[in-house]
């Protein structure tokens, strides 16, 4: 999550609209299957929808900091099997918030992205190219 929140604010800061697209993509997606992991759905959390405003690259900040913190609590998840569950919760709210602001501020329907990202991964699994890494597996 925090490597593809990085991606993100690289592809926002290059004002790319393809890799923007691809960049949110590939970030809530991974946040869908960290929220997985977790035994959790998105709707246990995300309840509410806060509109966060802010300029681009505030918000682009805002998402790998957000992503540094869940990290952390996950590292101490995975180290002590434990953590705050309540702040982790709080802290995967936040990275959704800002993820569907800088969507917004893009002029991007979240679905759009999710629908976008969704036919991504069944082309390259029809390809047998779902693992590996780069853009034309």
């Amino acid at each position: 999550l925090v490597g593809e929140s990085h991606e993100a604010l690289e592809a926002l800061n290059s004002a790319k609209e393809d890799r923007v697209v691809k960049e949110l993509g590939d970030f809530i997606y991974y946040w869908a299957r960290l929220i997985d992991s977790l035994g959790w759905t998105p709707s246990d959390v995300v309840q509410e929808h806060v509109v966060r405003t802010g300029d681009v690259d505030v918000l682009s900040r805002d998402l790998v900091y957000t992503a540094a913190q869940i990290a952390e609590l996950v590292k101490k998840l995975a180290r002590d099997g434990k953590c705050d569950e309540e702040i982790l919760r709080c802290l995967l709210v936040d990275a959704y918030e800002i993820w569907r602001s800088l969507a917004r501020d893009w002029g991007h329907d979240v679905g759009d992205l999710t629908d976008t990202n969704k036919e991504k991964l069944t082309d390259r699994l029809a390809r047998g190219k779902l693992r590996g890494s780069g853009d034309n597996r």
